[in-house]
């Protein structure tokens, strides 16, 4: 997350939405200017006159930081002064709720998903095996199959803290995840900075396989579920699902 009074923009983080090179891009106007600057994956706690930029590190939700990556928008919202929180330009960035969940899986299972080796089946498959499975029958399963058991279980952060408080949107701005530079450069254009391209790294990219198309790891019961699950996302940026963009 990042708070800047230099050029009064707040920006929520959310996941699987490239969120880290973003928040990387923008959080120079966080710091005081001329302060050397270098774009990193992970970043310690600032907090100055010039602004915030929330610890990025993995858990540091989790390590009593007052600022960090992740916080939804009602924390921030509640660590600010009113007068910035409803002056201030408001954005993150959002994916289409179907693909975000398949890069959310192939993430967050992709240390134990390795063809389904017998370390896969002793940790995270004692979460998702059903009652009946053996070993044998187990690494039988396709990812399509793991995907949806892995989805009704729920092991993925909710998105619409990070954009909504108590049911309602409450930014200004969303950048779409697969308008990445339009959006950015948008961005730029209303907080008044040059829109520098060449600046935008990529973090955490090439994790899922290319291999199967989105509409592959869904059936009619998955995008149901999902349709249900993330109703006020998929209402509010009317994404829609695989099945429906295939016909």
């Amino acid at each position: 997350m990042l708070v800047s009074h230099r050029r009064e923009f707040i920006y929520t983080k959310t996941f699987k939405t490239a969120s880290t090179s973003v928040e990387a891009y923008f959080e120079p106007y966080c710091l005081p200017p001329g302060e050397t600057w270098t774009s990193a994956e992970k970043r310690d706690l600032y907090q100055g006159e010039t602004g915030i930029i929330g610890q990025r590190t993995s858990g540091a939700w989790q390590q009593g930081y007052e600022w960090f990556d992740h916080m939804h928008a009602a924390q921030i919202k509640s660590q600010l002064a009113p007068e910035i929180w409803n002056s201030y330009f408001k954005f993150c960035v959002v994916r289409n709720t179907y693909d975000y969940l398949v890069s959310a899986f192939h993430f967050f299972t992709s240390r134990e998903l390795d063809r389904y080796k017998p370390r896969f089946w002793n940790k995270l498959g004692r979460t998702l095996r059903g009652k009946n499975d053996t070993f044998d029958t187990w690494t039988r399963h396709s990812e399509q199959q793991l995907f949806r058991r892995w989805l009704r279980k729920g092991l993925y952060p909710a998105q619409d803290t990070q954009y909504a408080i108590n049911g309602k949107y409450v930014l200004d701005y969303c950048i779409r995840y697969d308008c990445l530079l339009e959006g950015v450069a948008e961005v730029c254009r209303r907080i008044d900075v040059p829109f520098e391209p060449e600046r935008l790294a990529q973090y955490h990219s090439g994790i899922r396989p290319k291999s199967q198309p989105l509409a592959a790891y869904y059936d009619e019961a998955s995008v149901d579920f999902v349709r249900q699950r993330f109703a006020f996302e998929i209402e509010t940026f009317n994404f829609k699902s695989p099945l429906e963009e295939a016909t």
